[in-house]
């Protein structure tokens, strides 16, 4: 097929700057607040563990409301939805920056995260149905979005605070969530056929909701678990985690129109790429935001230097996930899978070692690096390769993908800083953490064959 043929239009790439801006700003408000926390829990006269559920909070909302967005937008077409996000998100900015306590603040950061988690579904969504032979390079562009909006975040939260006020940080998202309306009701199409309705799974939801809220709590309390009262809380916090799960396998498995599809977590395809991104989460979104810490208590590096590590980090996972999306429709999806999972392992491994001989900056930049090349190699083919699956079911995966991966960082960061906190020696228990970390993402890859790989025919159609 002709090259021409098949370029993405003016207005393509409209409706993909619309709904990229939208992940990248629900992506800088995961981390522009974390700045702003000594700053909040001062001006709202509050403790710093409830100012904490500013994060936590969002973090949660996002996880539960990404797969019902998946569905309902697959059921009554991605523009609805993403506009009725942006509305949420850009409404309930505007509250957070002029609330006065932080008992209005957590909630109206949850509302938020409602609203930004239903961006990632619709957005893929959107893009998938907008891009026909160039989806899978346009999907994987969304793949650098995410740590951009991880680097912008700490940096812009620092601007506006000291220039302006930590309400800043909600309220420069009402203008754009405004100007971002504006495009998406005039750019993006409607859907032109009906789906079947779709009744929400609020069981499903509520379900959802309570395994997230007794993991992190099993996972907080093992940080303190020195005492064998506090060791017994946490064993029951497990089994109550443990209980919920089968519940919503059970009742995902029951239900007609499940928020949890069975068939899109275990069935055929399925199974190993959501592992992968368990992993991803928590390698890259979890243990790798302790890399400054780790470099702080084990080299005594700066906060500059060790925060470094984490830009270096982004960059290269920016950079690499671009130029791995114009070459996916010719590398297919199992070998960029494969060599990234690789260098996430090593980079990983690389980390936990002590520095050969060399200063420890240059020495935990080149491993972040190789981790950051790693996650953007892999992440674009992983995001097609279950799309690819099912392609009708487009919200509802990447709703799941969401799910596998926020939980993957939970779980990885409240594990590393208990085990840190239960053997008192920060720097050799964050090192073990990343040595096991690395040695599991090793332990994928004999499943990486099992991937199903795009059609050569898909190929050629694509280029």
């Amino acid at each position: 097929m002709d090259d021409a043929a098949v370029q993405p239009t003016p207005r393509q790439w409209l409706i993909f700057a619309v709904v990229s801006t939208a992940l990248l700003m629900s992506s800088i408000d995961s981390t522009i607040v974390a700045t702003a926390l000594p700053t909040m829990r001062h001006e709202l006269h509050t403790s710093l563990s409830s100012v904490g559920w500013t994060l936590t909070g969002y973090t949660l909302g996002q996880i539960v409301i990404a797969p019902l967005a998946g569905h309902l937008g697959d059921a009554y077409g991605r523009k609805s939805i993403f506009l009725l996000a942006l509305v949420t998100f850009t409404a309930s900015s505007l509250l957070c920056g002029l609330v006065s306590s932080i008992h209005l603040l957590v909630p109206l950061r949850i509302l938020q995260a409602f609203g930004g988690g239903a961006f990632i579904p619709s957005a893929i969504g959107i893009i998938s149905d907008t891009f026909d032979a160039g989806r899978a390079r346009a999907v994987g562009l969304t793949s650098s979005i995410l740590p951009a909006g991880g680097l912008i975040g700490p940096l812009l939260g620092a601007v506006l605070i000291n220039v302006l006020s930590w309400r800043w940080i909600f309220f420069i998202n009402v203008p754009v969530g405004i100007l971002l309306l504006v495009f998406a009701a005039r750019v993006i199409p409607r859907a032109t056929r009906r789906v079947t309705r779709y009744r929400p799974d609020l069981f499903g939801v509520a379900l959802l909701a309570a395994l997230m809220l007794s993991i992190m709590a099993a996972t907080t309390t093992l940080a303190g678990a020195h005492s064998a009262r506090r060791q017994a809380l946490v064993a029951m916090l497990v089994l109550v985690a443990s209980a919920v799960a089968f519940s919503l396998a059970r009742h995902s498995g029951r239900t007609k129109n499940p928020l949890v599809p069975m068939a899109f977590v275990t069935g055929s395809g399925f199974g190993i790429i959501n592992l992968i991104n368990v992993a991803y989460g928590a390698c890259v979104l979890g243990l790798a935001t302790l890399l400054p810490l780790y470099g702080q208590v084990r080299y005594h590096l700066s906060v500059f230097e060790s925060g470094a590590m984490l830009t270096v980090r982004a960059v290269g996972s920016i950079v690499i996930a671009t130029a791995a999306s114009f070459l996916l429709e010719r590398t297919g999806y199992r070998l960029p899978i494969f060599i990234g999972l690789s260098g996430i392992a090593l980079g990983f491994g690389l980390t936990a070692l002590p520095a050969p001989g060399i200063p420890p900056l240059p020495w935990l930049l080149t491993a972040t690096a190789i981790t950051g090349i790693g996650f953007g190699l892999s992440t674009p083919a992983a995001n097609n390769a279950a799309l690819s699956l099912a392609p009708d079911a487009v919200g509802t995966i990447t709703g799941l993908r969401g799910i596998g991966r926020q939980a993957g960082a939970i779980v990885a960061v409240s594990t590393a800083t208990s085990v840190a906190s239960l053997t008192g020696n920060q720097a050799i228990s964050l090192a073990a953490v990343f040595g096991v970390a690395s040695l599991l993402v090793l332990a994928l890859l004999p499943a990486v064959p099992r991937i199903r790989e795009q059609s050569a025919r898909s190929r050629v159609a694509s280029r």
